[in-house]
């Protein structure tokens, strides 16, 4: 239908400017952007594990299914957004001893969730994520 190479190339250029002001706004509203300034990536040590395609909440706003991944540090976890959705994401540390409270609960009468709050903000973490967070926290935060 359209096979003018100046409409396909306009195309793409509108939807991937749309895709970043997107991400952005996400990122504003959710409270990632600001809470990445306050928890930037420090030289960690020990890596100790990573999980790919992760569904966490930020906040009450940002919800992210299965495009995050979460490493685990012996100091804290990391949070870094996969290749598509990075803009105005940047990776969030996290380190064990800034995490005030762990709730583990049910969502929907039966779907488990785990909320990790920090310096009142919470992330909800869901499935695998969960599970490895609980495991983690309970042994390295014993260190701190």
């Amino acid at each position: 239908m359209f096979k003018d190479p100046i409409f396909i190339s306009l195309y793409g250029t509108v939807f991937i400017l749309l895709w970043i002001s997107a991400c952005g706004l996400i990122s504003w509203l959710s409270g990632w952007y600001k809470f990445a300034q306050k928890y930037t990536p420090e030289s960690c040590s020990e890596f100790i594990e990573k999980v790919n395609f992760i569904s966490i909440q930020l906040n009450s706003f940002g919800s992210y299914n299965n495009c995050m991944q979460l490493a685990f540090y012996k100091e804290g976890i990391m949070l870094k957004p996969l290749f598509l959705f990075k803009a105005f994401h940047p990776p969030l540390f996290v380190p064990w001893n800034k995490i005030t409270a762990l709730k583990e609960s049910v969502e929907f009468f039966w779907f488990p969730i785990l909320d990790l709050y920090v310096d009142g903000n919470k992330i909800r973490f869901y499935g695998k994520a969960m599970k490895k967070i609980k495991a983690e926290y309970s042994v390295l935060k014993k260190q701190f």
